[in-house]
């Protein structure tokens, strides 16, 4: 199976995550000229920004899936 994902831009194409149930993709994108997380569900079109995200990167998910991780300014959040 391919598919093509379209998101916003990036400069950091290598952060982004599938949770582990496979439904929803997490990634970070640049608004703004800061670079934030964004997460979309797979069985829907649009993307949305994950507030108190900025400068995120390198996200990840917990084990479960319920909860999401990433690096933000020397930090993990």
């Amino acid at each position: 199976l391919r598919t093509e994902l379209v998101t916003p831009p990036t400069t950091d194409s290598a952060s982004l995550a599938l949770a582990p149930d496979g439904r929803t993709l997490a990634f970070v994108a640049t608004t703004d000229g800061t670079p934030r997380l964004w997460l979309r569900d797979l069985d829907a079109a649009p993307a949305r920004p994950v507030a108190g995200t900025d400068h995120a990167s390198l996200p990840f998910w917990s084990p479960g899936g319920q909860e999401i991780g990433f690096f933000a300014e020397g930090f993990v959040k």
